[in-house]
């Protein structure tokens, strides 16, 4: 199987439930395998992206992990999720990260973040 040049593997190879593909809302990038890709040509690698990214900001300025918030466009890291967040969306305004896990729920205010 091929994703416009790039191989990707079986479900049966991959751990089909480990893996997410994410793309970000305005196609620019996107999340598959432990890489963030070109949205435009999935054959080019923008960075390597080790944290699985669960969720991407409306806006698609901001991803997120069950861990961490990131910049899209260079990968850095910008805020520490408030403790584990294994299910999350943003806000449609893109300003708050709500997480649940366990039953309980919480947010992360990133408008401020750059």
């Amino acid at each position: 199987m091929t994703l416009s040049g790039t191989e990707a593997l079986e479900p049966e190879q991959a751990g089909a439930s480990a893996r997410t593909l994410l793309a970000t809302p305005d196609g620019t990038s996107v999340f598959y395998a432990g890489q963030c890709l070109n949205g435009t040509d999935l054959t080019q690698i923008r960075y390597p992206q080790p944290d699985r990214i669960l969720s991407v900001a409306p806006n698609s300025l901001l991803a997120a992990s069950s861990s961490r918030v990131y910049r899209v466009s260079d990968g850095t890291p910008l805020a520490t999720v408030p403790g584990p967040c294994p299910v999350q969306t943003f806000s449609r305004d893109s300003g708050t990260l709500y997480c649940a896990d366990a039953g309980f729920l919480t947010s992360l205010d990133v408008r401020a973040l750059k």
